[in-house]
């Protein structure tokens, strides 16, 4: 695919205010006022990273803020990162993911909630229930077991070749795979805090959290992750796992032991 002018232009107009300036991009009044200047070069840029299977080194570089879960954080694991990236990187990212999200179409299943726009978690929590209430009204003295899942530092341990090869099994179109590829691969970061900042580190895996490609890198990662349970019994929610089982009680659960029903390849 290939992009032109128009195009670049109206997603330049469309990128929504920054609150800081990272040092590879132009402030939001600048960047709007000069978007016509801005968008011959970007076709340019983007239309070569097409045609070749790349994307731009310095798009990759991460400016992390690192934000507390808690109050008085102590562990490195009470801090979440939050990862800025180019402005023009994103602009870049919009038109593969259109074509992303064009060649998977449905395929990711109903059960994934992200990524869809115009759901969130309430339509996943809607649609649970619901199935919940199904499977008691057609089953009379039976119970469901809801067992709730959420993978650890889900987006820092993506691992990439499991989802390049899903993102293949998936349909995405054969030249958009190598530049999916070059977006995970020789990322760097560094953390800025109180006015310091780090130098420069090189990701050994994983994609940014909240970047469009890193979201859809995972999902396309996970998207199989439950293939055991019958999918109306699934819901996800990005890095969370919803499973259901329907259990018909009788006089089980009087001795009903949670720990043999799990099954036993489930990680702790």
């Amino acid at each position: 695919p290939q992009v032109n002018v128009f195009q670049v232009l109206t997603k330049i107009k469309e990128a929504k205010k920054t609150r800081s300036t990272l040092p590879v991009d132009l402030p939001d009044v600048l960047r709007k006022e000069c978007a016509l200047d801005l968008a011959e070069p970007m076709v340019d840029i983007i239309n070569s990273c097409l045609l070749h299977g790349a994307f731009p080194e310095f798009w990759r570089r991460e400016w992390v803020t690192p934000v507390p879960k808690i109050a008085d954080p102590i562990k490195m694991t009470d801090l979440r990162k939050i990862a800025s990236t180019s402005d023009y990187s994103k602009i870049f990212e919009k038109f593969i993911m259109e074509w992303v999200i064009m060649d998977m179409g449905e395929k990711l299943g109903l059960q994934q909630f992200a990524g869809n726009k115009g759901t969130g978690t309430e339509h996943m929590i809607v649609a649970l229930i619901d199935r919940v209430k199904y499977l008691l009204d057609r089953n009379e003295g039976a119970a469901v077991i809801a067992t709730g899942i959420d993978w650890k530092s889900a987006f820092d341990r993506v691992d990439p070749t499991r989802a390049t090869l899903n993102l293949i099994k998936l349909g995405i179109r054969s030249s958009l795979i190598p530049i999916l590829i070059e977006f995970i691969t020789n990322r760097k970061m560094s953390v800025k805090f109180n006015q310091a900042e780090s130098r420069l580190y090189t990701l050994i895996g994983g994609g940014p959290q909240g970047s469009q490609i890193g979201q859809n890198q995972y999902l396309a990662a996970s998207f199989d992750n439950a293939s055991s349970v019958y999918e109306d019994d699934q819901f996800k929610y990005c890095d969370d796992l919803e499973i259901l089982d329907l259990v018909l009680l009788g006089n089980i659960l009087i001795e009903y032991d949670f720990n043999q029903h799990v099954a036993s390849d489930i990680g702790i």
